[in-house]
């Protein structure tokens, strides 16, 4: 009889523990987010040059704002967003201009979100 209460004991305990141990767990799939690198809707522009242009320095303005100066040359190009100026702007259409010692540049350029693209001021 002791050996009957004994093995219904551990039956009842191996069932609690079976049954009650195990839980059903769910996962909720995450989702990957975009991220602009350049924020919001906006693009990035990379000025620079590929030899000395022999002018000096070389400002450059978008949109009437003074945004750097290039003072080097990259004779190999250079990868977006290296150039000595880079700006981020507002996806659409902007304006720049250049100006060095006895020498401008200017024209306008198209921005597309999250694209970054070189602009080289060529004589």
């Amino acid at each position: 009889m002791m050996k009957l209460h004994i093995l219904s004991a551990i039956t009842l305990m191996t069932f609690t523990i079976f049954f009650l141990g195990c839980r059903k767990t769910t996962t909720t799939p995450t989702q990957s987010v975009h991220v602009n690198p350049y924020g919001g809707t906006n693009g990035m522009q990379s000025f620079y040059v590929e030899s000395d242009l022999g002018h000096g320095p070389i400002s450059v303005y978008v949109d009437g704002t003074f945004q750097g100066t290039i003072t080097h040359y990259n004779s190999s190009g250079i990868t977006c967003g290296s150039g000595d100026v880079n700006v981020t702007l507002s996806a659409g259409t902007h304006s720049y201009s250049a100006t060095a010692t006895g020498y401008s540049w200017s024209n306008t350029f198209t921005v597309t979100q999250e694209v970054c693209a070189s602009r080289k001021l060529i004589n």
